[in-house]
């Protein structure tokens, strides 16, 4: 008694695999075999797990021993006409054998039978007689008689003629070079050529080759780099040796300049279906022909058969993972750009290759690949999708525009200068200004401050800066609307006023930063050793920069250096303006420059006679920006007008006695 099931997932392909789970087993594990349901499919190996979910099912049926016997002639007859018997060879265990009785042991040697034969180690008379001897066990009273040159004509499709092998004057060699990679190829598309416009009446078709490889452990085939290439003029009635001959010598030349010369052999790889990963073989008994052709013959309602071309027919090359392997480590001793390999009918027009003929073998200096020059390929991968990124997604350099302005450069001074001529105006009377454009995005977001917001953009010529620095930082003062949130931006005149403190308080700023490096210069003439570095600070050079449009009138803004965290470190408020010492910090770096600035301001304080030190300290590791002036509350009145005013509150009184603390202090005695 036997069991017949429907099978809905793909075949097996391992050694002693159950042809359903497809889980490998030892030799000592037996297998069962069960039938399949479908008169045109073979039936498979199954684990005891498998067995009994197909024992399960409602759709399989028992069959009886009569039965059996049609099964068992139908899977003789469909391995001997499309199978490759190497699937089968690993399951002719003689205890299965012997288990499932005379008609699975006359299969099992039959798949022996025919993988000798297919590999030209038994004759094709012989392997008819096999197949004779399996109709007769099956109780048939009139076998099929052998004849002379056998043909087998499915009725799918026409017989076709008998013609000579139009490759049998092709010398395939057995490793090539890439110089004789490429000579066969070419010699073999003149052939293919000249079948196609010498006779009449050929039908041709286009067959699409890749060379795979199937991944240890996976169920789907892989493309080795860009091995491919159509192949165009194929007659549709060639045989399995031919076409396999025809997918070899294309993809060969491919293959040798991918893998730097490393070839695969003939014997080494297999052609295959792409569709079903069936490996095309050639007939067990008669001429080698129509390996494809069932595939462009498609039968009408009536049965009868017509040749139509259709899409191009997709096969593959088998390339063993193990020579995979060997071409990927040949592969590390060369330095060459890792580019995919380039079809060699790239260069064959009309039949002749119009580039150089290529050496007859790569070079074999051994290197390093460069990642300069080989980069890696998900950089490569990461880079490319960057590139869909909308055009309206962030600013673009598309937005900037370019403005013609009045360019006054703030013209610094010490403190002498300043106490000489205190009235005097922040942009001297008379000053030539520059004639600079500015380029920036008016449309841009920018940042907001506490009363003034910043664009950025740069200046050409660059003007600001010990060096011309190019790259500016735009301000404008702007207000809130009472019981309102929204921010407006001061009307001109009132910008220019606003604007004019900003500048005073950074002038006053640069004035009493000086003042203290001269007094740190002052006390290294007689003091040594100094036991830490002195930062090196300063506040930024500014402009007052008026442009004119004829719609908007005229537009100010405070133009100053901008500080680039890429170069300057990151912005750090290292003061406020609420108590004279530092805020608390975790950076080093910035704990350092911070309590420099504190020392700063008590150096200030003490040399201005307690009226005045500068508070708001905020900026990169080399340039602050946006300061203010504390001034003593008895110089009030005097200073309000002119100077950002702050009391000096107790607070910052106490601020001092932490100041005192430090080593700066303590080092120049202050007191």
């Amino acid at each position: 008694m036997s069991y017949a099931a429907e099978f809905t997932t793909p075949d097996g392909d391992k050694s002693h695999t159950c042809e359903k789970c497809l889980k490998e087993f030892s030799p000592n594990i037996k297998l069962h075999y069960m039938h399949s349901a479908k008169a045109s499919q073979l039936g498979r190996w199954l684990c005891s797990q498998c067995h009994d979910y197909y024992l399960s099912k409602p759709t399989t049926k028992r069959i009886e021993s009569s039965e059996s016997h049609t099964y068992s002639l139908q899977s003789a007859v469909l391995v001997l006409h499309n199978y490759s018997s190497d699937k089968y060879l690993s399951h002719t265990d003689p205890s299965q054998s012997e288990a499932h009785g005379p008609e699975i042991s006359a299969r099992l040697a039959l798949h022996q039978q025919t993988a000798e034969a297919q590999r030209g180690g038994i004759s094709a008379p012989l392997i008819y007689s096999v197949f004779q001897l399996i109709i007769c066990a099956q109780g048939m009273s009139n076998p099929v008689q052998p004849v002379g040159n056998l043909q087998i004509a499915t009725p799918s499709f026409p017989q076709a003629a008998t013609f000579p092998s139009m490759l049998a004057s092709l010398q395939v060699p057995t490793t090539p070079g890439y110089h004789q990679a490429h000579t066969c190829y070419k010699e073999m598309r003149r052939l293919l050529a000249h079948q196609a416009y010498a006779a009449n009446g050929v039908e041709l078709i286009v067959v699409k080759a890749f060379l795979m490889i199937l991944p240890p452990g996976k169920k789907s085939v892989t493309v080795v780099s860009s091995v491919r290439e159509t192949i165009s003029n194929v007659p549709v009635h060639i045989g399995a040796h031919d076409l396999k001959t025809i997918v070899y010598l294309t993809l060969q030349p491919i293959f040798l300049k991918w893998s730097h010369g490393l070839p695969f052999t003939f014997d080494e790889v297999r052609l295959r279906l792409g569709k079903t990963w069936e490996e095309i073989l050639p007939k067990i008994v008669g001429e080698d022909i129509d390996a494809i052709a069932a595939h462009f013959f498609p039968q009408n309602g009536k049965g009868k058969s017509k040749f139509k071309p259709g899409r191009p027919l997709e096969v593959h090359l088998e390339l063993p993972q193990k020579k995979y392997q060997e071409a990927l480590d040949h592969r590390l001793h060369f330095d060459e750009v890792d580019l995919d390999a380039t079809s060699p009918s790239e260069s064959f027009v009309g039949g002749q290759i119009n580039s150089p003929e290529p050496p007859s073998t790569p070079p074999q200096k051994a290197r390093t690949l460069d990642p300069v020059v080989s980069p890696e390929v998900n950089a490569i991968r990461d880079a490319l999708r960057a590139q869909f990124t909308p055009l309206n997604k962030g600013p673009s350099a598309l937005d900037l525009r370019s403005v013609a302005s009045l360019f006054y450069v703030v013209p610094m001074q010490s403190l002498a200068e300043i106490l000489k001529s205190p009235e005097a105006p922040v942009i001297p009377v008379g000053m030539n200004p520059l004639s600079v454009t500015l380029i920036f995005n008016p449309k841009d977001k920018g940042k907001w401050g506490g009363f003034k917001k910043a664009l950025f953009g740069h200046t050409s010529p660059p003007v600001l800066g010990p060096d011309g620095y190019a790259c500016i930082c735009l301000k404008q003062c702007f207000y809130t609307a009472a019981n309102s949130t929204t921010r407006h931006i001061y009307d001109n005149l009132r910008q220019i006023r606003e604007l004019n403190g900003e500048i005073k308080c950074l002038k006053w700023a640069i004035a009493l930063m000086r003042l203290v490096y001269d007094f740190i210069d002052a006390e290294l003439q007689v003091r040594t050793g100094m036991p830490f570095e002195i930062p090196q600070v300063r506040f930024v050079e500014a402009a007052l920069a008026t442009t004119t449009d004829q719609f908007k009138g005229a537009t100010t803004y405070l133009v100053e250096e901008m500080i680039d965290e890429k170069t300057d470190g990151k912005f750090v408020k290292y003061i406020s303006n609420e108590r004279a010492a530092p805020r608390p910090l975790a950076d080093p770096e910035s704990v350092r420059i911070a309590d420099f600035l504190a020392f700063a301001q008590h150096v200030q304080y003490r040399k201005t006679k307690k009226l005045a030190f500068v508070s708001d300290f905020q900026g990169g590791r080399t340039l602050l920006t946006d300061p203010q002036i504390i001034t003593a509350p008895y110089v009030q009145t005097l200073l309000q007008v002119v100077i950002f005013f702050v009391q000096v509150s107790s607070q910052q009184r106490a601020g001092f006695n932490f100041c005192r603390g430090k080593s700066s202090c303590s080092i120049f005695e202050l007191p």
